[in-house]
């Protein structure tokens, strides 16, 4: 009828919320401004006769709900259903009987739960959902305490600098830390990161500014802003009535297994190919690595078989697994099964995205830095020198460190540990088993094989078994063929590290690898091609200006100044020091730790150094 009934005004990034009891017979419609002052209007949802309210109220003990349901109702709305739902599984279910009365409360305790996304639904007598409300749980347990500081700052050119990592918890963590140039691009001050992202907009719909302010800051007031993102973002992991139905969500997008080879036999006549065809090959990565593969061929020449990793490219010989059919008439096309991505990008594509620009500064800044590395990247091919003649001097490598570095990685090299070159051993050719291998060979090691079947101890306790660095059991150990074995090492208790052991050490068994591997099965006469594997793992480098070097003269426009993301601390390492040089052109440092422990809890540092 055009009467105001109230007023409202949003409270935080355009997000409020007001509350109004309606009439049935009455229409209402919001009147609103934008920032720019423009109205709109925007009509509610029509009134319900009949229906249920649910109305939740959160406490550091619980959240308390209130079930109301209208004053007129059907049967099946008198008995109901309160379910809350957490991580995709179901915490509380109650029952709440409105037969005698139109409202009831109760509280789910949540002062135990881990953080995160709450979905509370209220289900009808038929278990049809009548109300819903996402809540979230805040109990501020997923982060562990760390620090990164600079020992020594110096903003100069080239200057070096010197700071350390520290945690201050003992759990093994996995830490990534970058120092890059402050000025070249503009960062929110709570922008989205590992914390923000797997707790909250990880699993919202829609944009959300500063997702990281809502866990940043420990003010009631972030808790009350952080309401209302669940107030109005639409969130909703289960369709009721459909599960209820018996209709499972489809998968649009599926797992990933890894590379895959995926191809077409051609030639021939196709749609004719016998049953049970098959090709067999070997994949050869570019460390000399072989893998043997068995491919199925369909009825119209199609091949397929995932699962793989390699890395750059790697080569395929291949052929009919019945030898009397030749590649002379046929060949083979196959794909990675990878994405490939844009070829290009339209700058009318990038108008419809509507992507904002940066500061005006910071684009020209950005523009001019491109333009001086095209330069700097010519410069540097014209400073390439033959060298003269360098005499390089150094202790000699015995076998054991050679085989130490070419196989093991992490936590699993170096170390307090006993190493067996078996590939050198004119004794592991000999021997039936791993096992039987290292009988008598560790002291305090007691290794049993009665029946056949080994048993291990070590202080009172068994040990772990990794093959090739991941954790394997007993019985495929034990079946390794001995002439497939390259190397052995044994982790006392007390030398295991960051490895999930139960006190009785760690054995660590590493099969060959191609070049250590006798090449009896010679590819000789199979048909090959080339197939690309994932990108290669880049190493970061950045330049020692304690050293002479040519390309010290060319001007140093590093935007990224240190990078890391492999720091793993634990226990018996609590700190990790690092140092950099500044470049030519930067004068203030980014600093960002970020990273996971082995509970699940999450660390964020951002420090600006000027």
């Amino acid at each position: 009828q055009g009467t105001k009934l109230l007023d409202f005004v949003s409270t935080h990034n355009g997000m409020g919320s007001f509350e109004l009891v309606p009439s049935k017979d009455e229409n209402y419609t919001a009147t609103w401004k934008d920032a720019m002052g423009k109205e709109y209007s925007t009509p509610l949802p029509a009134v319900q006769e009949e229906g249920v309210t649910l109305r939740i109220k959160g406490s550091d003990a619980g959240q308390t709900f209130t079930v109301t349901r209208s004053a007129t109702a059907d049967e099946a709305s008198k008995t109901l259903r309160i379910v809350a739902v957490m991580n995709q599984r179901m915490l509380y279910s109650a029952k709440a009987n409105l037969t005698d009365v139109v409202a009831k409360s109760g509280m789910l305790p949540t002062a135990e739960l881990p953080s995160g996304i709450m979905q509370i639904t209220v289900l009808d007598a038929n278990l049809k959902p009548l109300a819903e409300r996402v809540v979230f749980i805040n109990n501020r347990e997923y982060e562990f305490d760390a620090d990164v500081y600079l020992g020594v700052k110096n903003l100069e050119k080239r200057g070096l600098n010197k700071g350390e990592v520290i945690i201050a918890d003992t759990m093994l963590s996995n830490l990534s830390l970058s120092v890059t140039d402050a000025d070249l691009n503009a960062v929110p001050q709570y922008e989205d990161n590992i914390v923000s992202r797997f707790l909250l907009t990880g699993d919202l719909r829609g944009k959300i500014v500063n997702p990281y302010y809502y866990f940043f800051s420990t003010s009631d007031s972030a808790n009350i802003h952080l309401n209302l993102v669940m107030l109005t973002h639409g969130w909703r992991r289960y369709n009721w009535p459909e599960l209820l139905a018996g209709k499972l969500p489809l998968r649009t997008k599926k797992e990933s297994n890894f590379l895959s080879i995926e191809g077409q036999l051609l030639g021939g006549e196709q749609g004719k190919i016998p049953p049970g065809t098959m090709l067999t090959g070997i994949i050869q990565a570019k460390d000399s690595t072989r893998t043997f593969i068995s491919l199925p061929v369909d009825r119209f020449g199609r091949v397929k078989s995932d699962g793989m990793i390699f890395y750059d490219y790697a080569k395929l010989f291949f052929q009919f697994a019945d030898t009397k059919r030749k590649f002379e008439t046929s060949s083979l096309n196959v794909d990675n099964g990878l994405y490939k991505g844009m070829k290009s990008i339209s700058f009318s594509a990038i108008d419809k995205m509507r992507i904002g620009g940066p500061d005006s500064t910071i684009w020209a800044r950005n523009l001019k830095q491109a333009s001086d590395e095209v330069k700097i990247a010519i410069q540097r091919n014209r400073k390439t020198q033959t060298l003269q003649e360098v005499i390089v001097k150094g202790k000699v490598k015995t076998e054991a460190q050679k085989m130490d570095e070419r196989y093991t990685s992490g936590l699993f090299s170096g170390g307090d540990a006993r190493s067996f070159d078996v590939a050198n051993d004119p004794f592991g050719a000999t021997s039936f088993s791993v096992f039987q291998y290292l009988q008598g060979k560790v002291a305090g090691l007691q290794i049993s094989m009665a029946g056949g079947q080994p048993s291990l101890s070590w202080r009172g306790s068994s040990p772990v078994f990794y093959l090739n660095e991941m954790q394997s059991d007993v019985s495929l150990i034990q079946n390794i063929n001995m002439s497939e074995v390259a190397y052995i090492k044994v982790f006392g208790p007390g030398a295991a590290g960051g490895m999930q052991t139960q006190g009785g050490g760690a054995i660590a068994v590493y099969t060959k690898k191609g070049g250590d591997v006798t090449d009896n099965s010679d590819a000789k006469g199979l048909s090959s091609l080339q197939i690309t594997g994932y990108t290669d793992l880049k190493e970061f480098s950045s330049p020692d200006y304690a050293t002479a070097a040519p390309t010290h003269d060319l001007p140093d426009l590093r935007t990224t100044l240190f990078w890391n993301p492999f720091i793993f601390l634990d226990k018996a390492s609590r700190r990790y020091k690092f140092q950099f040089y500044n470049s030519d052109a930067t004068k203030r440092f980014r600093l960002v730790l970020e990273g996971i422990n082995i509970e699940g809890k999450f660390v964020h540092i951002e420090k600006l150094i000027q």
